[in-house]
């Protein structure tokens, strides 16, 4: 019989996704600490078609990869999946790029 395990969090990193590259932005959020010090931080928003047509929006965290995600590239994504407990017994789910392959040419 199952027992019902109690999960905080998870990480996968072998989550892999063919896709084109349909658009890319730099997206950037600033907020203030408590000691009211202003903070940045910039993330690659990329919206994807992966090969069944469906639409996806990845996040890469390294905004010197920009140049990889040209409109129309096909590549292969390798992604990481977190999954963690928030309050009570709701979960959040959040994907990031690891690494993208282009296709060749």
């Amino acid at each position: 019989m199952a027992q019902n395990m109690d999960i905080e969090s998870f990480h996968v990193n072998t989550v892999k996704l063919h896709g084109e590259v349909r658009k890319a932005d730099i997206d950037t959020t600033t907020w203030q600490t408590k000691d009211g010090i202003e903070k940045e931080s910039q993330k690659i928003v990329i919206k994807v078609d992966d090969d069944n047509c469906d639409r996806i929006e990845l996040v890469d965290k390294d905004i010197s990869h920009m140049e990889l995600y040209k409109r129309g590239t096909m590549g292969t994504f390798t992604l990481r999946l977190d999954i963690a407990k928030e309050f009570g017994n709701k979960y959040s789910a959040k994907i990031f790029i690891i690494d993208f392959k282009e296709d060749k040419k």
